[in-house]
């Protein structure tokens, strides 16, 4: 069996990825890690990925050979050209081109629930297949993690920003991976959220910021919406060592915040 097909994830690219690269032609590797890499155009990052991870918001999804192809050759700062429709990277050990996919577009856009009632269904859908967690035990937030309701109580204020960005470890800190989190459920209640302090953080949790600000979340957190929420739940789990889990508890305590019946 083509090992590309058990993964069950096909080729892809996020439309964001397109609108960063559209009036950049000339990049360079920024960062390189066992099956995937971050190219940096003007100032914007995109990845690429093979096929055994969900889509993000500013990348693409290519198969694992031609991936681990790229891999096998390139290094950080090695120069890439983009045009008409590929990837042209120039490695010592020779020139690769990657053909984007761009017969397989997706969004990746947050929605905007306008239906209270849909929304309650889904937050309730969340809530059960969370509520067991233990979520503030496998945070990466430390001792600060029983304090985040009291945080919040006034909702995703500057102060709250200026806290948690940046706070943790890893290339994208905990307290960043909760903002999104948190701002994620805002903007499905229809709230303009704008995560301010991308500057303060990681170069790839900017990215993250960035593409939030503009309207996009990486495809693991929309299948909250659009898939067994279950299962949803337990993929966002598996990005990173906390990752998931400060994602989640953001989640949770943006839900608990619109809706007082789930306030514990």
């Amino acid at each position: 069996m083509d090992r590309n097909k058990e993964k069950g994830y096909t080729e892809g690219i996020s439309r964001l990825m397109l609108l960063y690269m559209k009036n950049e032609k000339i990049g360079y590797v920024h960062s390189i890690f066992k099956n995937s890499l971050n190219i940096k155009f003007g100032e914007n990052l995109v990845y690429i990925s093979g096929l055994e991870k969900k889509l993000v918001s500013f990348g693409c999804r290519i198969s694992d050979d031609k991936i681990e192809k790229i891999i096998r050759k390139a290094k950080t700062g090695d120069i890439v050209v983009h045009r008409y429709g590929k990837m042209v990277f120039y490695t010592d050990g020779g020139v690769e081109v990657l053909n984007l996919p761009l017969n397989k577009i997706e969004e990746l856009r947050i929605p905007y629930i306008s239906s209270m009632k849909y929304r309650q269904k889904i937050f309730k859908n969340i809530m059960e297949n969370i509520e067991d967690m233990d979520l503030k035990n496998k945070s990466g937030l430390g001792n600060i993690k029983n304090e985040l309701e009291e945080k919040f109580s006034n909702g995703l204020t500057e102060e709250i920003q200026k806290y948690l960005t940046g706070r943790g470890k890893g290339l994208t800190p905990s307290g960043d991976d909760l903002l999104t989190g948190y701002s994620f459920i805002c903007r499905l209640c229809g709230e303009n959220i704008v995560l301010k302090y991308g500057n303060s953080t990681t170069d790839i949790s900017r990215q993250y910021f960035d593409a939030f600000n503009r309207g996009y979340v990486s495809e693991d957190i929309l299948d909250l919406l659009r898939k067994d929420t279950g299962k949803a739940v337990k993929d966002i789990t598996e990005i990173g060592h906390t990752s998931g889990y400060d994602m989640l508890l953001g989640i949770v305590l943006g839900i608990r915040g619109k809706y007082q019946k789930w306030r514990k």
